[in-house]
């Protein structure tokens, strides 16, 4: 078992956590528990960077399905970036894709130029998602 490591970059608005390892029964409370302590400090936007995620189960999706939903309740919108052919097939064959944005092709730095150009979002109403004209949405 390889053990999950995270970074984490702020930004005006966002959080980036870039996420690497195996997300499974073992680490997904330590993954749930990391990414809730960031929801709870109110951001606009937490992107998650999988790139570096080697191994995921059902337990790691139902990680992603309850941090999806703890930031709907903090009205905090919730990224997938840099998303491997492993996490995107589990959300297909789930059909769970229409549910995350995630961007498989898209590097860290890339979205964070994009994150870098959107406007400050208010804490007191959830406001509406950013443009992401050009990209693929999953």
């Amino acid at each position: 078992m390889t053990a999950l490591r995270f970074t984490t970059k702020s930004l005006t608005g966002c959080v980036l956590v870039t996420v690497s390892g195996e997300l499974d029964i073992a680490t997904k409370p330590e993954l749930i528990h990391y990414v809730n302590n960031i929801l709870s400090t109110r951001v606009g936007m937490v992107v998650l960077d999988l790139s570096g995620i080697t191994f995921i189960d059902a337990q790691g999706l139902s990680a992603l399905i309850m941090i999806k939903r703890q930031a709907q309740l903090v009205h905090t919108e919730l990224v997938l970036a840099g998303t491997p052919p492993i996490v995107l097939s589990l959300l297909r064959i789930t059909r769970l894709d229409k549910h995350f944005r995630a961007f498989p092709q898209m590097a860290t730095a890339d979205y964070l130029r994009l994150v870098d150009h959107l406007p400050e979002r208010s804490t007191a109403e959830p406001s509406e998602k950013p443009s992401m004209a050009g990209q693929s949405r999953i």
